[in-house]
């Protein structure tokens, strides 16, 4: 029973309360701003729209592959190999005549110098500095494996409000119709709104605040669930809702639509149209720019967003992208499908969200980036989490992906190459040509490997991105 509006963007990522009423879904975990309710429980627990984004966010990232394994494979057959390289070096020489000392010597040698220390540093030492540089940056590495995701990322899929937008519905425009102009538009909307806990009307309080309007009395005012509010004013009688409200109420006149705007309210005075106020969740100024510096890279850019087709449209004029790069009206549940839907084609995917609605994407993409601000089922289900409000810092950290994988097969191939060369001179295959190592010079040669694999690694935390 009861009429109100719901503030739903933690769990559907529309940033304008919805208004309900009898026979209304009203989701659990959504914000009462105005009104009473009360509703009865369809679900409960597991069965939450909230709880099952957790529960499959949970599920998408116990199926990701860890690096650090593939690692400690290569280490463990070599580690084999390099004992099965000594006993069939021991046999050798017993064979060609040498004592059972100078074999056993060869054998030592060729464990010495063949040790695994620079393969078994390769790819943590890579690691940590990239991890360490990743913070300097402005990016919380949460999981070490994701600086490789990056490297390897052909798709950028961002949640548009509070991701890409900030979250908070501000005035964009304001059109005034014939005989009035914007100073009245704001002045009777603001007074009349005085009251209001609704977003938008916050929105228009805050531009009438901003642009110092000075307001008229208010007397009066009647709120008229889901369509606006009815006002009297010092300087008339108001009426501040929709096209809907404005055709009930017999209200004459016309307005030119507000430019760029998501949601547009409609001011009367005394029987005659005003003026139009077009409110918008504003895009963050730098997130143009770093779609841009994606697409440069070579990433395809997505956005998925619980918003109507209309705002969808309009942030993808914005962002300079074409509308079917944007989909609109996604539920948490949604966004991951289409998330898994990507990886299954082959694509490799970071995703960037904030909110309950994006956990589940979040785990289910190669990379989840959880921008500053975040809710905590963001963070946890993110393997980065931005430490400054600025979404350049995604592109950069891409860069030092590339960079971080570079430096990891650099290593991998030093090390490789090293005991390629240094594993036959140490078993004594150049011993005919006066060639042969002491044991203790192959301490002191892989020894050298390790540091080189080392002071390698430890030059990314130099390196500057050049975006």
């Amino acid at each position: 029973r009861g009429r109100g509006r719901v503030d739903e963007a933690p769990l559907t990522g529309e940033p304008v309360a919805r208004s309900v009423g009898p026979g209304d879904i009203v989701l659990a975990g959504s914000l009462l701003v105005e009104g009473g309710l009360e509703v009865t429980a369809l679900r409960v627990g597991e069965y939450t729209l909230a709880r099952q984004a957790v529960r499959a966010s949970v599920e998408a990232s116990l199926s990701k592959p860890r690096l650090a394994r593939v690692a400690d494979r290569i280490v463990g057959a070599f580690a084999y190999a390099v004992m099965g390289v000594s006993a069939l070096t021991f046999a050798v020489w017993l064979l060609l005549g040498s004592t059972p000392a100078q074999a056993a010597i060869r054998a030592i040698t060729v464990l010495v110098a063949a040790c695994p220390c620079a393969l078994g540093i390769a790819v943590p030492a890579a690691l940590a500095a990239g991890v360490s540089r990743s913070f300097r940056l402005g990016g919380l590495v949460r999981n070490p494996n994701a600086l490789e995701g990056l490297a390897r990322a052909d798709t950028a899929v961002f949640d548009k409000t509070g991701t890409l937008t900030r979250g908070e519905p501000r005035v964009v425009s304001v059109s005034a119709a014939e005989g009035a102009d914007r100073e009245l538009v704001l002045a009777v909307a603001a007074a009349a709104e005085e009251r209001s806990t609704h977003p938008v009307a916050a929105a228009i309080r805050r531009a009438a605040r901003e642009e110092g309007v000075m307001l008229p009395e208010v007397l009066t005012v009647e709120e008229l669930p889901g369509r606006g509010l009815y006002a009297e004013l010092s300087v008339g009688v108001a009426v501040i809702g929709n096209d809907k409200l404005m055709r009930e109420m017999g209200v004459e006149g016309s307005v030119e639509e507000p430019a760029g705007s998501q949601t547009t309210v409609y001011v009367a005075l005394n029987g005659r149209l005003v003026g139009a106020i077009g409110v918008s969740d504003p895009v963050r100024p730098e997130a143009p720019e770093t779609v841009e510096t994606l697409r440069r890279l070579g990433l395809d850019v997505y956005v998925l967003t619980g918003d109507g087709w209309r705002g969808a449209s309009i942030l993808a004029r914005e962002l300079g992208l074409p509308e079917d790069k944007v989909f609109h009206g996604m539920d948490p549940i949604e966004k991951k499908d289409k998330v898994e839907e990507m990886r299954s084609s082959g694509r490799r995917v970071v995703f960037t969200g904030d909110g309950i609605n994006d956990a589940a994407a979040l785990a289910a993409a190669d990379v989840g980036v959880a921008v500053k601000g975040a809710l905590d089922a963001a963070k946890e289900a993110g393997d980065i989490v931005l430490a400054r409000d600025d979404l350049r810092i995604l592109p950069r950290l891409v860069l030092l992906g590339r960079k971080t994988s570079r430096t990891v097969r650099l290593n991998l191939l030093w090390a490789l190459l090293y005991n390629a060369l240094l594993i036959p001179a140490a078993a004594g295959l150049f011993a005919p040509v006066g060639l042969e190592i002491s044991p203790s010079a192959a301490a002191g040669a892989m020894s050298l490997s390790s540091v080189s694999v080392t002071l390698n690694s430890l030059a990314l935390l130099r390196w500057r991105p050049r975006v």
